[in-house]
């Protein structure tokens, strides 16, 4: 329309104005200036054209509504960041149960567990080492719907003492008719720390470090 240059100038003319619009994008005061000067400066023999004008103003609105929907995604993200570091650092001195497959074994018997979500007629767990050879196979009798434990004394099949690093648990559920599904692997440590350097906070434990995100539940020790 004839007016916006002569609008945009008298809006540049403002210090506020000029320094926000070159310092960043143009913000909802920004263009909200910009209107206002447009009212200001047009040719009252030539009035700017209402449709148009309200087309602005409705796109003002929406402007209004983005900024707002950001600010409150913001503090969402910023809450929910700072919830996950307070319960991260309750779970010091605690049992967390995460929900992983990878462990590190520093050589002490190790809590580790599985979840069902169907009862089953049988479960077998093996724990694996880093070259994928299963060094113990533990089987669990029938079993109901939920989370369960069995603890691995740090030998192998052939009762000898492995050596400590890392390993993996599998998990295999019997659920009958010759149905056998893979089940949800848990590992049991207590939370010595806390590790806030990266996006979401990291509990550290014995069996390794593991995002808060990944906690089942905490025990008590």
């Amino acid at each position: 329309m004839a007016t916006v240059s002569s609008a945009t100038a008298a809006a540049a003319g403002s210090t506020t104005s000029t320094s926000s619009i070159t310092e960043k994008a143009m913000g909802k005061e920004d263009f909200l200036a910009l209107l206002v000067a447009q009212l200001q400066n047009q040719d009252p023999l030539n009035p700017s054209d209402p449709t148009e004008f309200t087309a602005q103003l409705a796109q003002f609105s929406s402007l209004e509504q983005l900024f707002t929907i950001n600010s409150n995604l913001t503090e969402m993200v910023n809450t929910q960041t700072q919830n996950s570091s307070i319960y991260a650092l309750e779970m010091i001195g605690q049992n967390a149960v995460v929900a992983g497959n990878k462990f590190e074994f520093s050589g002490e018997a190790t809590e580790l567990g599985f979840e069902l979500k169907n009862a089953a007629k049988g479960v077998t767990l093996y724990v694996m080492d880093q070259n994928g050879v299963t060094v113990k196979t533990l089987e669990q009798g029938a079993l109901s719907a939920g989370s369960h434990f069995a603890e691995w004394d740090g030998t192998n099949d052939a009762g000898e003492a492995v050596e400590a690093g890392q390993y993996r648990l599998v998990a295999s559920a019997d659920y009958g008719s010759e149905q056998t599904l893979p089940a949800q692997t848990l590992v049991v440590s207590e939370v010595k720390g806390v590790d806030f350097n990266n996006e979401t906070p990291q509990i550290i434990t014995d069996l390794g470090s593991f995002d808060v995100t990944e906690v089942k539940s905490v025990r008590k020790i």
